[in-house]
């Protein structure tokens, strides 16, 4: 008798660890998106520093 509760306790542990992994994998995209916003704002910011250094360097 207690080896089947146990054994329903573990099904139920490891539903709940499905469940908090789905969740968790919900979360990625967006915070990837988050990151690749930034990354483009940075990427776009070096552009433009680079951009003002060789104009100023240049003449």
């Amino acid at each position: 008798m207690a080896r089947k509760a146990n054994k329903s306790k573990h099904k139920a542990v490891q539903e709940l660890d499905m469940t908090e992994h789905a969740a968790r994998l919900r979360s990625i995209p967006g915070s990837a998106g988050e990151m690749i916003k930034t990354v483009f704002i940075w990427v776009a910011a070096g552009i433009i520093l680079m951009a003002l250094a060789w104009l100023t360097l240049g003449r």
